[in-house]
């Protein structure tokens, strides 16, 4: 028998180590797959986790960088499923895959979240708000007492003497052309404080649909509105100048607070 010698590695026919040489399996199921593509999968899947479990304890996002985030989880995941598309049973591809489902999720969590956070901050500044005008109210109204009792105790009494001078003396012509001389400021006073009671009428009965509402977040833009007349009247109320009034004019000042202070107590409406 001729004995045949391989050029190659100095032996017969029989191979070396056993296996033919360019027959060593290739892209085997327990190939391991390191590098960019493996970081890119398991990164992708640990990024697309995360957020999802931060959209549970994170309560208020920025709209951009959750939608930010969830995009780099997602382009990770995909590019690194593309760059080991031959190896089909590398596990990072499905924990590529599972990490782009995570990070979908995260985006509706997340803004369901801060839309509901909003809403109740929203409504507790609403809140604070209608107690801040409640307290106001009632400090306008204990001001005005008071002062109509400092009033009526320091006006000095008149003695006999005075009152039948005074009674006696003629008016002169100026006197009388200011007695007869229209009350325009009196009149004006008087509408603005008509103007603000209407308002606070108004005021009670939207606190009352507002505080009875089942869907108050539904109304926020009307308690915006209020808000801001409320924030008006306020400002008006605050010029009035009490040590200018006229004896009436203070007393109707009295008249229209009191009765706006037993409205809302009659309400329901608190004034703390």
């Amino acid at each position: 028998m001729e004995n045949t010698t391989n050029p190659a590695n100095g032996t017969n026919g029989a191979p070396q180590n056993g296996m033919p040489q360019n027959d060593a399996p290739k892209n085997s199921a327990t190939t391991t797959v390191s590098g960019i593509p493996a970081y890119l999968c398991y990164g992708g899947f640990a990024l697309g986790l995360v957020l999802l479990l931060l959209t549970f304890f994170v309560k208020k996002w920025s709209t951009g960088v959750l939608f930010a985030l969830a995009l780099i989880a997602i382009i990770a995941c995909i590019v690194g499923r593309e760059m080991t598309k031959e190896y089909k049973d590398f596990s990072g591809r499905k924990l590529a895959k599972i990490g782009i489902i995570l990070a979908i999720i995260a985006l509706p969590v997340g803004i369901a979240n801060t839309t509901m956070t909003e809403q109740r901050e929203n409504l507790d500044a609403s809140h604070e708000a209608a107690q801040q005008m409640n307290s106001s109210a009632a400090n306008d109204t204990e001001s005005s007492e008071s002062k109509e009792t400092e009033t009526k105790t320091s006006e000095p009494a008149q003695t006999a003497e005075q009152t039948t001078e005074a009674a006696t003396e003629e008016p002169t012509a100026e006197e009388t052309t200011a007695t007869n001389a229209p009350t325009t400021s009196s009149e004006d006073f008087r509408a603005m404080m008509d103007s603000y009671e209407a308002f606070m009428d108004q005021y009670i009965a939207f606190m009352q649909k507002y505080s009875t509402s089942d869907n108050p977040a539904s109304m926020l833009q009307d308690y915006s509105t209020m808000m801001s007349q409320y924030a008006d009247w306020a400002t008006k109320m605050q010029a009035v100048d009490e040590n200018s009034l006229s004896a009436e004019d203070w007393q109707y000042y009295v008249e229209v607070t009191t009765r706006i202070s037993q409205k809302l107590a009659a309400a329901g409406v608190s004034a703390n």
